[in-house]
């Protein structure tokens, strides 16, 4: 690994570990339960919305959908079987980066991630988790995709801390 690529890589881990810090101190005085769910992420499809100026530009909206199978047994059901569904909506902001909001459906609720997005391709996406439903409710975290967005058998992973 390059010096560049391990610097990179650092900087990557450090950034999940201070996102997981701050949330653990933002609620002092709860009981919390840390919580990793693993999923493979299946492209269902996908719609994009070309503003003008034709083609790539600020303000365009990515919209797309995804059948969500178990990395590993979770939810009471086996590695692979479906678990839910996501859909992402990404509004470029530049040439480079993107605002991503994504609800992901699991069993027991939802999960809610927004924040920017780079579209550095091979790079691993990480974004905040803000929020969710049922067992998600008051959520906060990160969630990491560490192949940088391949539409199919994407890994997932959801790093949530819940109050």
């Amino acid at each position: 690994m390059s010096g560049r690529a391990w610097l990179h890589r650092r900087v990557r881990v450090s950034f999940v570990v201070l996102v997981l810090a701050a949330v653990v101190m933002a609620v002092p005085g709860q009981a919390r339960t840390f919580l990793v769910i693993r999923v493979l992420s299946v492209q269902t499809s996908v719609v994009y919305r070309d503003d003008p100026p034709k083609g790539s530009s600020p303000g365009d909206v990515i919209v797309q959908r995804d059948r969500l199978l178990n990395a590993a047994r979770q939810f009471g059901r086996a590695a692979g079987a479906p678990v839910g569904s996501d859909t992402a909506s990404v509004r470029i902001v530049t040439a480079s980066t993107g605002v991503m909001t994504d609800t992901a459906r699991f069993p027991d609720g939802t999960v809610v991630i927004e924040g920017t997005l780079s579209f550095m391709p091979h790079r691993p996406i990480m974004i905040p988790v803000v929020g969710g439903t049922g067992r998600y409710r008051h959520a906060r975290g990160v969630y990491i995709e560490p192949g940088g967005g391949s539409p199919s058998n994407e890994l997932n992973i959801f790093r949530l801390v819940l109050p």
